[in-house]
């Protein structure tokens, strides 16, 4: 490489490092392809999404051969919650309610475990488990595989993290529940955080997946890894209300008015 083309190469880097920094990129696949990353933010107070339908997972759409399901997604934690932790994502309006069978939760530094992110599936006694909280104020991906099979793994930016687990996964079916994010049942445990492209499979995501969905730092979108496993996905774009999701037949309502902000780098709207 010539000193002319070392050059070129170094400054088109760093335009890149300049653009991802305010969230904005140039993308050269025409005038309707993404080409910026967007988020909403929540200010731990009264705002939330919340699913217009249950979301439809026995049906998956098509079928389901195992039960084995990833949650992922981008989050930055702007405050650490106290009380009871800060609600990411939960099926119906509490899933450790008795009765509730195949309803699933995911809390930011759990009252049970503090200073660690709870995951609990609903499956009669319930399994648990539990990985510690990743830093503030600033973008982490999450990908959380959760059931049987190869049971449970978590990967934060890419890399697999240390996960205790609390019962055993010996079923982890999901039922049909209405979902909500950034908060219990639109209500409780208000979530103080940017957050972006939620997703959930109905596989597990490999150590492969997880590192082409972290991309580096520049993340990628869920739809480009194991695409065809989506049964929930919404970009977050700040842009509509409700928020659409790109695979089941629901829309994400508003609770509050949480802001477009500059996302992770996934270039995931227009």
């Amino acid at each position: 490489m010539t000193p002319l083309e070392s050059s070129i190469s170094a400054s088109s880097q760093r335009i890149a490092e300049l653009e991802k920094q305010v969230g904005y990129y140039v993308y050269s696949g025409g005038p309707s392809a993404l080409g910026h990353s967007f988020g909403r933010t929540f200010n731990g107070t009264n705002q939330s999404l919340s699913s217009s339908t249950a979301l439809s997972f026995p049906g998956c759409p098509g079928s389901c051969s195992t039960n084995q399901w990833t949650f992922a997604f981008w989050l930055d934690q702007l405050s650490v919650p106290g009380g009871s932790g800060g609600m990411i994502a939960e099926s119906t309006t509490n899933a450790f309610s008795s009765g509730q069978t195949g309803a699933f939760f995911i809390l930011y530094n759990s009252v049970d475990f503090p200073g660690n992110v709870e995951v609990f599936v609903n499956i009669g006694g319930g399994f648990d488990i539990s990985f510690a909280d990743p830093s503030t104020t600033v973008w982490h991906d999450y990908v959380i595989s959760v059931g049987t099979g190869p049971a449970v793994s978590v990967y934060i930016d890419g890399s697999s993290v240390s996960v205790t687990i609390h019962g055993t996964p010996t079923n982890a079916t999901l039922s049909n529940q209405t979902a909500y994010l950034m908060a219990r049942a639109n209500s409780t445990l208000w979530e103080n955080a940017r957050f972006s492209e939620f997703a959930i499979y109905k596989t597990n995501l490999s150590s492969t997946d997880a590192s082409n969905l972290w991309n580096g730092g520049a993340g990628r979108l869920a739809s480009s890894v194991q695409g065809s496993s989506l049964v929930s996905y919404t970009h977050l774009c700040g842009t509509a209300s409700p928020e659409p999701d790109q695979i089941g037949a629901w829309t994400w309502g508003l609770t509050g008015t949480p802001s477009q902000v500059a996302g992770p780098g996934v270039l995931n709207c227009p």
